[in-house]
């Protein structure tokens, strides 16, 4: 991400669930603390959309350093 960064999406992440019908349901989220400045929206079938929603002078410092946001795919089964 750019020190230029705005709101708005960031990037999208699938997984695979070799289940079938709602077992292979799959449900993104993220760590705590990394919901103070991005969201994650889980779209159907297996795809979530990571947003930056929040942005200011905190946010570019941590922009300054290696940053890795810790996202979850929870299984529906």
């Amino acid at each position: 991400m750019s020190e230029n960064q705005k709101t708005g999406p960031v990037t999208t992440v699938t997984a695979i669930d070799r289940d079938i019908d709602e077992n292979a349901r799959l449900t993104y989220t993220l760590k705590e603390s990394d919901r103070t400045y991005f969201s994650i929206e889980t779209i159907p079938p297996n795809a979530g959309v990571l947003t930056v929603y929040r942005v200011g002078a905190h946010f570019f410092t941590l922009l300054s350093s290696l940053y890795a946001v810790l996202l979850y795919v929870i299984n529906n089964s």
